[in-house]
C-alpha cells in the first residue's frame, strides 16, 4: 500500500496497478556530479480529488499556479521519505515524480553562485550597538585570537605585491603607500604587535592608505550556510575535526575601512553599526554547484541527503572505511549478484593552480602545471578544482620600528602575486575598484588555507598564521594536515591517494535484496554496509545506488542495490619517509659582466651575478654534512619594479641536489642598472632565498 498525501492529509489518488519505484545515488566514483535522487514517472487521474490534491495548481490562470509540493510517502504504514511532488498535465493526467533528499536541495541552490548564496552580513562588532567603540585594527586582533569556529571569518597577512597596480600612487589616492601585505601585521608604536589599517595620521588631516583588510571565511561556516538554504543542517564528523575547522578560503576582495573625513559619506553608520562584511563578495566568483564539486573531489568527500531529518552527511571516504559497516543487509539478499570488472587504467592527478596568480606563470605567461600525482598507469587525467597558495619563509615585519635588519626574525607566510578588489570609495581611481556595474574585477580562484592561530616567529614574536603547511615561524609542527598536495603531511598521503587508488581497482556489484520499509528508509548512504557473496564471509561495501520498487503483499520492497567493493590495496603501507635534512644557501662574490655603459643609443644593461650555492646537512647546527638523493629544493627570486621602467618580477625554481654542496647556478643577476625613459639610470636588486619544500627544513 502507498500513500503520497499533502500537507492538509489529502492522499494522491493513483491509477489502478501504478506502483512507485524510486533511485538514490552517492557519487563516489565521479566529481562532475551531485546526483539528485527521484522517482520513476507517477500517473493519477485528474479527478476531483486529485484537483484538490495539487490545489489546482496545474491551471495556467490559478491565483498561484505551482508545479510541485511538499508531500508526504508512506509505504506499508510506515512513512519512507518526506519530498516534493512534482507534477504537470499530460494528456488529461497528472503526470509527476518524487524528488526525493538531494533533489530538493539541488533544486533550491542549481542556478544560485556564491554571490547570491551567501548574502548574510556579518558585523565585526566595533561599533556603539556592540556595546564597545574600539579601533578597527583591535578589533581584527580580537577575532584572530578567537579559536576556529567561534565567528565566522578570521584575519592574517597574506603578502601580494600584485594587490594594487603598478601605477597607482598618491596623486591618485591621497595618503597611499605601497607595502606588500593585506592584513599588515607590524610592531605597534607604543608597543605589541597588531594589524596595520588605512589611518588617520595623528595631529594631520591626511589618510595613510594602502593597507588593504581582507576577511578569510571558514570553510565549515560556508557549507553550514549553503545546507541551510533548503532547510537542512549539515553533519559531519570530518568536518567537525579540530584540522577541518581551520580550513579558511583565500579571497582577495577588501573590506572599506571608514576613517577620519568619511565620516559625512558613511563613517557615522559605521560608527554606530561598525564595518560589516557581506559573506557572498569574499567568495570565488563561481555556482553553489561548482564549488561542492570541487570541495568534493579535493577531499574525497560524499554529499548525503535525508529529507525525513533534514540532515546533510558529509563523510571522507578514508574515514567511512575505516568504520565497522553500519547495517548488515545479509539477511535481505535474494538470489545471484553481479559484478563488473574495475576501471584499472590508473589517474594521473594534477593539482589545481590559480590563472591570475603569476607566481604560477613563466616569463612568457604560460601557466605552469604541477607535477602530476599517478595511480597505477595514469590513463585518466584527474584536475583538482580547489588548490592553496605558494608559502615563503622570510623576514618578518615585527622587529622594533627604527631596529636594524638582523633584529628581524623570519616567518612562514603564505604569498600570491594577483590582482585585488577594492570596495572603499576612497579608492576610486584605482584601475582595482568595483566596475560600473558594482562588480568585482579580478576573480580569484578557489584556494584553500589552514588557519593556525596565534603562532610565532623565528623569534617568539607573536602574529595570526595562516599557511598551506603544518609549521610555524620556528619550524615546529603545529598541525597534522596540510593544504598542500604533496609533502609528508599532504593532502595526496593523509587522504587522497587511497581514495583514487579505490576508484581505479573498486568492483562495482548488483546484489537483489527484499527489504521491509523500515529497512529500506534507513539505508546508510553514508557509510558502508556488509554483505556476503558466495564465499559466505561478510565484508564491507560502499552504497553507489539505491533503485527500490514499491512493496508488494508480503510487505517488502525489491530492491536492486549496487554496491562498490574496498579493494585490498586500501591497507597498503605509507610511503617511506626520507629523514630530514637542514638546508641552507651561499651566495658567492658578485661579478660584473663585461657589458658597455648604458646609453639610449646602446640600450645594454650593466648587470652583476653571483653564483648561489645549497647545502645540506644533518642537524640544525650544520655539523654533520648530508648527501641527499634526487632532494628538490626550491628558491625564490624576486626583483621590485618602478612603473615605467621595470616590470618587477617573482618566481620558484626548482633545483634537485644530491651533494652536500652543490652550486644550482652561476647566473643568477643580483644587481642590475636600466636606463629609464627619464634618461636617468636605475638600479634594481634581486634577492633570492630559500623556499619551503618536501623532505627538508629550512637553516
Amino acid at each position: 500500500m502507498i500513500a503520497i498525501t499533502n500537507d492538509q492529509g489529502e492522499a494522491l489518488q493513483l491509477d489502478p496497478g501504478q506502483e512507485v519505484i524510486t533511485e538514490q545515488a552517492v557519487a563516489w566514483l565521479s566529481d562532475d556530479e551531485l546526483p539528485a535522487e527521484f522517482s520513476y514517472p507517477i500517473q493519477a487521474p485528474l479527478n476531483d480529488h486529485n484537483r484538490r490534491f495539487v490545489r489546482f495548481g496545474y491551471r495556467p490562470d490559478a491565483a498561484r499556479p505551482l508545479g510541485e509540493l511538499a508531500v508526504r510517502v508512506e509505504m506499508q504504514g510506515v512513512l519512507y521519505r518526506r519530498c516534493r511532488f512534482g507534477y504537470r498535465l499530460q494528456g488529461g493526467k497528472l503526470t509527476g515524480f518524487l524528488k526525493l533528499d538531494s533533489a530538493e536541495f539541488y533544486d533550491r541552490i542549481r542556478n544560485l553562485t556564491l554571490l547570491e548564496a551567501l548574502p548574510d552580513r556579518i558585523n565585526l562588532g566595533d561599533g556603539l550597538i556592540s556595546g564597545q567603540t574600539i579601533p578597527i585594527a583591535t578589533r581584527l586582533r580580537q577575532i584572530a585570537e578567537m579559536p576556529p569556529g567561534q565567528f565566522p571569518l578570521t584575519f592574517f597577512p597574506i603578502r601580494n605585491d600584485g594587490f594594487f597596480e603598478s601605477a597607482l600612487d598618491a596623486v591618485k589616492v591621497p595618503g597611499f603607500v605601497r607595502q606588500p601585505y593585506v592584513n599588515a601585521w607590524e610592531a605597534l608604536t607604543g608597543g605589541g604587535y597588531g594589524f596595520r589599517t588605512d589611518t588617520l595620521k595623528s595631529g594631520q588631516l591626511a589618510l595613510t592608505r594602502g593597507y588593504p583588510v581582507v576577511p578569510f571565511f571558514y570553510l565549515s561556516w560556508v557549507l553550514e550556510r549553503i545546507m541551510a538554504l533548503a532547510g537542512f543542517r549539515l553533519e559531519s564528523d570530518w568536518l567537525a575535526s579540530p584540522e577541518a575547522q581551520r580550513l579558511v578560503i583565500v579571497n582577495m576582495t577588501a573590506l572599506p575601512i571608514w576613517t577620519g573625513g568619511q565620516l559625512l559619506t558613511g563613517g557615522i553608520n559605521t560608527l554606530l553599526v561598525g564595518h560589516t562584511v557581506t559573506a557572498g563578495q569574499h567568495m570565488p566568483d563561481m555556482s553553489v554547484s561548482d564549488f561542492l564539486k570541487a570541495i568534493k573531489g579535493r577531499f574525497g568527500l560524499a554529499f548525503t541527503f535525508n529529507a525525513n531529518d533534514r540532515i546533510c552527511r558529509l563523510v571522507r571516504f578514508v574515514d567511512s572505511v575505516a568504520q565497522p559497516p553500519l547495517l548488515d543487509l545479509t539477511p535481505y539478499q535474494s538470489g545471484p549478484y553481479d559484478c563488473t570488472d574495475p576501471f584499472g587504467k590508473g589517474y594521473r592527478v594534477i593539482d589545481y593552480v590559480d590563472s591570475a596568480d603569476s607566481l604560477y606563470k613563466t616569463e612568457k605567461g604560460e601557466l605552469l602545471q604541477p607535477a602530476p600525482l599517478t595511480i597505477g598507469d595514469g590513463q585518466q587525467l584527474l584536475n583538482l578544482r580547489v588548490g592553496t597558495t605558494q608559502l615563503s619563509y622570510e623576514a618578518s615585519t615585527l622587529a622594533p620600528k627604527n631596529s636594524p635588519a638582523s633584529a628581524a626574525g623570519r616567518w612562514f607566510v603564505p604569498i600570491v602575486r594577483q590582482p585585488g578588489n577594492l570596495l572603499d570609495e576612497a579608492y576610486k581611481a584605482s584601475e582595482h575598484y568595483l566596475d560600473e556595474t558594482g562588480k568585482i574585477r579580478n576573480p580569484v580562484g578557489l584556494k584553500l588555507l589552514s588557519y593556525r592561530g596565534m603562532t610565532q616567529d623565528s623569534t617568539g614574536r607573536p602574529h595570526p598564521l595562516g599557511t598551506p603547511d603544518v609549521r610555524d615561524g620556528r619550524q615546529q609542527i603545529v598541525g597534522t594536515d596540510a593544504c598542500m598536495l604533496s609533502g609528508r603531511y599532504g593532502l595526496w598521503r593523509r587522504a587522497l591517494r587511497n581514495y583514487v587508488y579505490f576508484r581505479n581497482q573498486t568492483r562495482p556489484i548488483t546484489q537483489k535484496l527484499l527489504l521491509p520499509v523500515s529497512v529500506l528508509s534507513a539505508l546508510p548512504l553514508h557509510g558502508t554496509v556488509s554483505l556476503s557473496l558466495d564465499d559466505h564471509i561478510r565484508r564491507s561495501y560502499l552504497i553507489s545506488k539505491v533503485q527500490a520498487e514499491s512493496p508488494g503483499p508480503d510487505g517488502l520492497a525489491i530492491v536492486k542495490l549496487e554496491v562498490l567493493s574496498l579493494p585490498s590495496g586500501l591497507d597498503l603501507p605509507g610511503e617511506f619517509d626520507d629523514p630530514v635534512v637542514w638546508v641552507d644557501i651561499v651566495l658567492g662574490p658578485k661579478v660584473a659582466q663585461p657589458l658597455p655603459v648604458p646609453s639610449p643609443a646602446s640600450g645594454t644593461y650593466p648587470v652583476w651575478k653571483q653564483s648561489v650555492t645549497v647545502r645540506c646537512w644533518s642537524d640544525s647546527g650544520r655539523t654533520q654534512p648530508f648527501i641527499p638523493s634526487g632532494l628538490p629544493v626550491n628558491l625564490r627570486q624576486r626583483m621590485p619594479g618602478m612603473a615605467g621602467v621595470l616590470e618587477g618580477e617573482e618566481y620558484v625554481t626548482t633545483y634537485v641536489v644530491n651533494t652536500h654542496q652543490t652550486i644550482v647556478t652561476t647566473d643568477f643577476v643580483a644587481t642590475q642598472n636600466v636606463y629609464g625613459p627619464d634618461r636617468r639610470i636605475s638600479i634594481f636588486e634581486r634577492t633570492i632565498q630559500l623556499d619551503p619544500g618536501d623532505g627538508y627544513t629550512l637553516l
